[in-house]
């Protein structure tokens, strides 16, 4: 019987993602979940989108818990690779942005992170590819 099920699958495939990423990623002092807020805070702004940019709408989008997210978003601050502004009405309410320090290397970020997905890729087609994704969205959707 093969004890390699999906969670397991899953989770070795996300830990190995992962580490491959924090590995390039050590150039310029940022882990994974850095990258994925930076990512995301960027996504947001080439889609113009004017949706809040509070640490808890960006924990859902991207499925992470809020707690660890504050903590990840100090550090971030503390380091410039984000800014964080307050509401004018409510002091209570930070959105969340990227620094110019961030805009000055999104370009090489986005690099980094097509280098390991191709790396991830290696030997599939852009059907398989595809397809992987859709039947990955599709679990996800089903859960």
């Amino acid at each position: 019987m093969n004890i390699e099920r999906l969670g397991l699958l899953l989770h070795k495939t996300d830990t190995k993602f992962k580490k491959e990423l924090d590995a390039e990623l050590d150039k310029l002092k940022l882990t994974h979940e850095e990258l994925a807020v930076l990512m995301d805070l960027y996504s947001q702004k080439v889609i113009g989108s004017d949706q809040s940019r509070t640490v808890s709408i960006i924990a859902s989008r991207l499925g992470y818990d809020v707690e660890m997210l504050r903590a990840v978003i100090a550090n971030m601050e503390k380091r410039e690779w984000i800014v964080l502004i307050h509401d004018q009405v409510d002091r209570r309410r930070e959105d969340v942005f990227l620094s110019s320090k961030a805009n000055s290397v999104i370009d090489f970020l986005i690099t980094i992170y097509k280098y390991v997905e191709e790396r991830a890729y290696k030997g599939f087609s852009k059907e398989e590819i595809a397809q992987a994704e859709a039947m990955l969205k599709r679990i996800s959707d089903n859960l």
